[in-house]
């Protein structure tokens, strides 16, 4: 991956990956106000599990919670996996419900 402002090779600092930029690049923009000119395109496990959780409590199907958060079936489907795997109690407790 490469900094999406200046072609720097993959930003050194996990957490501005979401945005793609490089640590230079995002703090210029943090700092300048002009950073949500980079949209998020990563979002974290927790925050995709949050609204799955909240989508299903409201009856929403795995697809069509999928189409309301933007995002494929498939790539909702890894992230409920994967935080099975990590252990989150909340979607345990659902599956037992």
């Amino acid at each position: 991956m490469t900094c999406l402002e200046c072609s720097k090779p993959k930003p050194t600092n996990p957490r501005r990956w979401a945005r793609g930029l490089c640590s230079s690049c995002y703090s210029r923009h943090y700092y300048r106000g002009t950073i949500d000119q980079f949209p998020i395109t990563y979002r974290p496990r927790e925050h995709v599990i949050e609204d799955w959780l909240f989508l299903q409590a409201q009856g929403y199907t795995r697809p069509h919670a999928a189409e309301r958060m933007g995002m494929t079936r498939d790539a909702l489907d890894h992230a409920i996996a994967r935080a099975k795997r990590a252990g989150d109690e909340r979607l345990l407790k659902t599956e037992a419900a």
